[in-house]
């Protein structure tokens, strides 16, 4: 994991504190480009929209609810890198726990068990190299 100085994170949390709530990111998505994407999780819903997608690489922009929990799973061919743009959220990964907040970094390793928890109300971006078949209609 990656940590930001102090400075930049300042930087970087001024830049995102009007970021609208989470409940609007569907109907911003659907104004500017309808390509809305969800994942119905254990515990909440998280929304996300894709911004690029080749072979090698996709990113997607996710926003999810505190309180939303993805269950334990593992990439089997793609590595995936979350940037925590806003908010907090709890990886569990391989045993290990790992508390990620705003201007932080959280590395998945493909075949590596983890779960991801929104301990705040968060927004992130997500990468998967090469693109994940989860990404596939990120377009």
């Amino acid at each position: 994991m990656i940590k930001e100085s102090g400075h930049n994170l300042e930087r970087l949390r001024k830049l995102t504190e009007d970021l609208p709530p989470i409940q609007s990111l569907r109907d911003m998505v659907s104004e500017r480009i309808g390509q809305l994407i969800e994942y119905d999780t254990e515990r909440g819903i998280c929304t996300g929209i894709g911004l690029y997608n080749t072979p090698d690489v996709a990113v997607m922009r996710f926003a999810m609810p505190k309180g939303s929990f993805i269950a334990r799973h593992e990439h089997k061919n793609e590595v995936e890198i979350i940037v925590v743009y806003k908010g907090k959220m709890e990886f569990k990964i391989n045993g290990d726990v790992k508390v990620v907040e705003a201007g932080e970094v959280a590395l998945l390793p493909r075949h590596i068990a983890h779960t991801v928890e929104a301990l705040e109300d968060s927004w992130m971006i997500a990468l998967t190299i090469p693109a994940s078949k989860d990404y596939a209609d990120a377009r």
